[in-house]
């Protein structure tokens, strides 16, 4: 039984991998329904339910059907990815098999929702693998004797994970992304300059300015509405500000870490300690990740290159290997 695509579906991006082809696509994963009557119609999915974000009526809600690694509304799934594969031309082909990636330590429900809703949408067979294991095969060769851990911090959960012969030995998961941040931004800008900004524009924040480089002092404009006038205005905002709410962020990472590498064996913390820790995901690209968490670990830590695209595409060249990736699904 061959697999062609490898696809993730998160509560920010989906993500959809094809043998011979790469990353075919990247959208967000989003939906804009209207209320019509007595239902609900879908208006836009994808960037194009973006593009809608802040500008629709009280009756039309743009939103996740995946909250925090689980398939809140299946069918809102399904026909987000039915749109999704449309896109990328699947549907004029047979049903394909598909490896699909999901957070570590969620439920056996859950994982069943993934399945269903790839099924529904018109996916074949379907193999279920958590992201983080496919963030340790982003790293290149995965040594059977030796303990990989691993750090995976996507737009809604952060995963740590110790990888030894395939399967993860411990883990953990916490509700804590880039997503996350985005909101405290927002908020913060609400609460000290008593502008409203967009989601949206707290991200772009996030990326242009947000650092844990000591003394990078970095400044970006944006504008939202002014909460006394209800008018248009632009502030600027520096990177000290944000550093506070990076610094918070961070330190929740640091205790997943410590506590998952506390409950792994003695042997663990050898290969950890030669090796390194491994990150992945949207924030392992913020500036000084890597020498703020080594200092604050004291271990050595690695940031894969690509980060936010490196899991799904590890995943896309284990699908060539198949007694490889069942060995993974079978350990999951």
């Amino acid at each position: 039984m061959a697999f062609n695509l490898a696809i993730e579906f998160g509560g920010v991006n989906t993500l959809i991998y094809r043998r011979g082809q790469g990353l075919v696509l990247k959208e967000p994963s989003l939906v804009c329904a209207a209320n019509v009557g007595q239902q609900y119609e879908i208006k836009a999915i994808g960037l194009d339910a973006e593009k809608l974000q802040g500008k629709t009526n009280d009756s039309t809600y743009i939103f996740s059907p995946v909250v925090c690694g689980e398939v809140k509304s299946l069918d809102y799934t399904a026909e987000m990815l039915k749109y999704f594969f449309r896109k990328v031309e699947l549907r004029k082909f047979p049903k394909e098999n598909a490896v699909i990636l999901v957070p570590t330590g969620i439920s056996d429900e859950a994982k069943k929702d993934y399945a269903r809703a790839a099924k529904i949408a018109g996916i074949g067979k379907v193999c279920l693998i958590p992201t983080v294991v496919c963030s340790a095969y982003a790293t290149g060769e995965v040594e059977q004797s030796k303990t990989k851990l691993c750090v995976h911090i996507g737009g809604t959960l952060t995963d740590v994970a110790a990888i030894n012969m395939n399967s993860i030995l411990k883990g953990c998961s916490i509700e804590l992304g880039g997503r996350y941040l985005d909101i405290e931004i927002a908020q913060y800008i609400s609460k000290k300059h008593k502008v409203e900004i967009s989601i949206a524009s707290a991200k772009r924040l996030k990326e242009e300015i947000a650092t844990l480089v000591e003394g990078d002092v970095r400044t970006a404009d944006v504008i939202g509405i002014d909460e006394g006038s209800g008018k248009p205005k632009q502030i600027v905002v520096s990177s000290e500000e944000i550093l506070p709410m990076l610094d918070s962020f961070m330190d929740n990472i640091i205790s997943a870490i410590e506590t998952t590498l506390n409950v792994c064996p003695p042997e663990v913390s050898g290969d950890v300690a030669q090796e390194g820790i491994y990150v992945s995901g949207g924030l392992s690209s913020i500036l000084g990740l890597s020498k703020f968490l080594a200092k604050k670990l004291q271990i050595k830590v690695n940031v894969i290159p690509d980060g936010d695209n490196a899991p799904l595409i590890a995943a896309g060249k284990l699908i060539s290997n198949k007694k490889l990736l069942l060995e993974i699904v079978d350990n999951f």
